[in-house]
Parts: structure tokens; C-alpha cells; sequence
């Protein structure tokens, strides 16, 4: 191959859903992909893999002339190498695929510093110290289940450490959590999230661990069972963000409570990674599927915590992966990405890294959720320089169905990622 745009297909093989590509480097490289496609019909999310590794999601937007993407940035080894393109919409047609050797690329420090004018010394502070890792460590970070947290006695069992983040929900904080029509699993979530905020203290005041949360947030009104789930409420989230309606009112209610809880964690000094209205950019909470709504809820709900509550240890983590879902720069001071690879697949998820830098560069980026491990050494070999990662809870970190426990305990004891014996 030479150092020029190349024509990378030596074989491919497409169908409906799927697009598998084989080729050969000559020179060991940084290359970048570009891919020529057409796309009739709304934005493409698609799965990428090269070399049976998962390098995450990417997005086809919609085009009927021909549009380019710049798929990656890698290094490749000389030799042979696959890439494969699973397409959750079948709808693009691929015209062209190329590859251009290119420098070693040199990532720019986004900015770290609050939108908050006033937020708290804590909430600076850490902010400073993700500044000072970004690029160079990771780190490690599990959801729990509170009353029992058994995915910290897993991992502790496993690897002889703890995570450095630990994830905690609002879910049972939720004043309509009392929905009729309960499932026996529903009802056991909101007991085994009741007690996250003590949990959460003491998390950070006495293991000095770092605190990250999100709220399952059921539906304020008209819902019933797991009442978050857009299945199970007929709640109008474009109506609750319109000032006079039952909708807004019940929703500024929820909110209100919910401050009252955050309180807490701020009169003892405690910063929060902060991620509400999660993964909106899907249909299946109450509060996604619908980008103009979304951005109005997300500001409403930064305005009514920030400056009505005056919650100043709030450091918040917008976790969308559609550019159109985007609140604006001044409601984001951190993005993430939820991921869940097939199992025993360990990647760098390079590609939802470079979607969600795409359209917000100056935000440093974090793996909110994620079933199985992420790879540290293709993240810091691809430079792709995520904050974070929260492996989700239960089964994600207590069974070996996602992760095998030999790999967990080498991403713990890996020299780039940080623990709670680290910080």
C-alpha cells in the first residue's frame, strides 16, 4: 500500500445488514477510513468491528447524493485485516471505501472547566483531576445495587481492589415510584436502590471513592409497573416542558424532590458526576425519542437544579450519542456514551468516541454504562481517551456472561487504570 488515498476493498461480501470488508496494510501506519455511502432514509446507527474487536457504534446520516464519513483513525500492522459494519437500519448503500496513511494523531485537551459560575470548590477540584488523567489513565467504575452491592464484594473477590467510581441511582427517590401493577422484579429494584444517597456518602466521605449517578426516572404521572419505560406510561414529555400544564407541574414536583435528595450530597461537600435523561437519542425511557423535546426537558432541568436550587456540586454528564439530541455547551460540561459490546468482546469503542467528540470536541468523554470490558490497551494504543467506565450492574460484573473474570481482573490490575486504591 502507499502513503496516499488508497482503495481499500481487496474482497467484500454485502448484504442487507451487513457489510464485511477484508484488506491488506503493506506499512505498518496510522490510517484513516473514509467510506463514500448513500443513506435514503433517516440517520444510520451501525455496529463496527475490525478484526472481530468492537470499535462501537457510528452513524450514517441521512443523504441521497453521495456523503463521506471518516470512520477511524488506527494504527495497522502490515498484513491482512477485516472491517465489518453491522447495520441496525438497512437502508445505506456503500459506493466507496478508502484509506489515506497519515501522521500519528495528536488529540487537543478539551476544556474542564464548569459552566457553573458557582460551582463548588469539590466540584472544580475534581474536574482538575480528570484534567490531569485525560489521555493518560482510565478510570475503573461499577454500578451497584445498594442495599447489598454484591458487584463490589465480585470485584474485590476477583481482583483484589474496588472500583474508583461507583454508580448509584435515583430510581427509588422518584415520587411515583409506587406505580400500580408491579412487577415482582420492579418492586425488588426500588428496595435494592432505596438508601443510594447514605450509600453514596459514604462511598465518598469514607472510602474516598468518586460518585457518579443517574435517575430511572418514573414517570411523573400516568404510569404504571416500571414507569420510566415509555411502554408503560402515555406521559407527553413535549407537554411537560410547556409552563401551566399538568404535565410541567407534576414534573417540576419530581425535580423539586429529587433536589431535596441531591441536597444532601452537597452539605457534605460531595461532587457528582451528574447524568440525567439517559440515552434519550432512544425511544424506550418517557424523556427520549424526540431531540426538540429533549434538549427543552435537559435545560429546564439544569435551570431548575442550578439556579433555582442553587446546586453547585453537580459536574453534568450528557449521555446522547445524536448530534441533534445536543443541549448546547453551556448545559454540558461532560459527554458519555452507554455501551453494551456482545459478550467477551473487549474493545476500545473507538468510533462512538470519535462520533460524540465529533460534534461536541471541547467536552472530554466518558463510557457512562457498559456490559462488557472495555480493552485499555487498544484505548490508550488508539488514543482514544475515555475518562471513565461504569460496568453495569448484576450480572454484568457478578457472572462471567459478559466478562470472564481473568480479563477483569487484568483491566483492575492494568498500569492505566485507576482504582479506588489509586486515588
Amino acid at each position: 500500500m502507499n502513503n496516499t488515498n488508497t482503495n481499500l476493498i481487496t474482497h467484500m461480501l454485502l448484504d442487507s445488514s451487513r457489510l464485511q470488508v477484508s484488506f491488506r496494510i503493506n506499512l505498518s501506519s496510522w490510517y484513516r477510513i473514509n467510506i463514500q455511502y448513500r443513506n435514503l432514509q433517516d440517520a444510520a446507527k451501525s455496529s463496527v468491528y475490525i478484526d472481530g474487536i468492537p470499535y462501537g457504534e457510528t452513524w450514517f446520516v441521512t443523504a441521497k447524493e453521495k456523503n463521506t464519513i471518516d470512520l477511524l483513525d488506527l494504527p495497522f500492522s502490515e498484513g491482512d485485516h477485516t472491517l465489518v459494519i453491522e447495520f441496525i437500519h438497512k437502508t445505506v448503500v456503500v459506493d466507496h471505501i478508502t484509506m489515506e496513511a497519515i501522521d500519528e494523531p495528536k488529540h487537543t485537551t478539551p476544556s474542564f472547566t464548569l459552566n457553573n459560575p458557582n460551582a463548588s470548590q469539590e466540584a472544580n477540584d475534581l474536574m482538575s483531576y480528570l484534567k490531569s488523567i485525560h489521555g493518560k489513565k482510565i478510570l475503573s467504575g461499577q454500578q451497584t445495587t445498594y442495599t447489598i452491592a454484591t458487584e463490589l464484594a465480585a470485584i474485590k473477590k476477583i481482583t483484589g481492589k474496588l472500583p474508583a467510581v461507583r454508580g448509584f441511582d435515583l430510581l427509588s427517590y422518584s415520587p411515583a415510584c409506587d406505580t400500580p401493577n408491579q412487577s415482582e422484579h420492579c418492586t425488588e429494584e426500588i428496595e435494592n436502590n432505596q438508601g443510594a444517597i447514605e450509600a453514596a456518602i459514604d462511598w465518598a466521605k469514607n472510602k474516598k471513592g468518586i460518585v457518579t449517578f443517574c435517575w430511572h426516572w418514573f414517570s411523573p404521572i400516568k404510569g404504571e409497573d416500571k414507569s420510566f419505560y415509555s411502554k408503560f406510561t402515555n406521559f407527553n414529555a413535549s407537554k411537560s416542558v410547556i409552563p401551566g400544564t399538568d404535565e410541567f407541574k407534576a414534573l417540576i414536583h419530581d425535580i423539586d424532590c429529587i433536589a431535596v435528595h441531591l441536597k444532601r450530597l452537597e452539605e457534605e461537600h460531595i461532587p457528582i458526576l451528574w447524568r440525567p435523561l439517559h440515552e434519550a437519542d432512544g425511544d424506550w425511557f418517557w424523556w427520549g425519542g424526540n431531540p426538540d423535546t429533549f434538549k427543552k426537558l435537559y435545560r429546564l432541568l439544569y435551570d431548575r437544579l442550578t439556579n433555582h436550587h442553587k446546586m453547585n456540586n453537580l459536574i453534568w454528564v450528557l449521555n446522547v450519542l445524536g448530534d441533534d439530541y445536543y443541549p448546547g455547551d453551556e448545559y454540558v460540561d461532560l459527554v458519555s456514551a452507554d455501551q453494551y459490546p456482545p459478550a467477551y468482546q473487549y474493545g476500545p469503542l473507538s468510533c462512538v468516541y470519535n462520533h460524540i467528540s465529533s460534534y461536541n470536541p471541547d467536552k472530554a468523554a466518558a463510557l457512562g454504562e457498559i456490559g462488557t470490558f472495555p480493552n485499555p490497551d487498544l484505548i490508550f494504543a488508539n488514543k482514544t481517551p475515555w475518562l471513565w467506565f461504569v460496568t453495569w450492574c448484576g450480572g454484568f460484573i457478578t457472572s462471567e456472561d459478559y466478562t470472564k473474570h481473568e480479563y477483569v481482573n487484568y483491566v483492575y490490575n492494568h498500569p492505566h487504570v485507576i482504582t479506588l486504591e489509586d486515588l
